[in-house]
């Protein structure tokens, strides 16, 4: 028998997430999720909100508004996008109903 190692050529599938638009409701300190496939598989991601934050564990990227603010109070803006990559490509998760202050 003769083992041997070759570099394969096929390509992987494109990084995908869905849905790609989501809704926190106006609720302060809510979450929900979004499922990245393809890619490398390895995600990471960003938010383009002061006020959002998004955690990866495996495909599932959960999306939470943070349960208070800062003092002083600021009104924030109510929508933002999460950022999903795999190191090569992004994809972008739309974030509406974002609680515009949360005491």
């Amino acid at each position: 028998m003769t083992v041997s190692t070759e570099e394969g050529s096929a390509t992987l599938p494109a990084l995908t997430v869905s849905p790609t638009s989501v809704n926190l409701g106006d609720i302060c300190g809510f979450s929900t999720s979004v499922t990245a496939v393809g890619g490398t598989g390895s995600y990471s991601t960003n938010s383009t909100h002061p006020r959002v934050v998004a955690s990866v564990a495996g495909s599932t990227i959960t999306i939470r508004r943070l349960p208070t603010d800062p003092l002083p109070l600021v009104a924030y803006p109510n929508t933002g996008v999460v950022t999903v990559t795999d190191g090569t490509s992004l994809q972008n998760v739309s974030v509406n109903g974002i609680a515009a202050i949360c005491p």
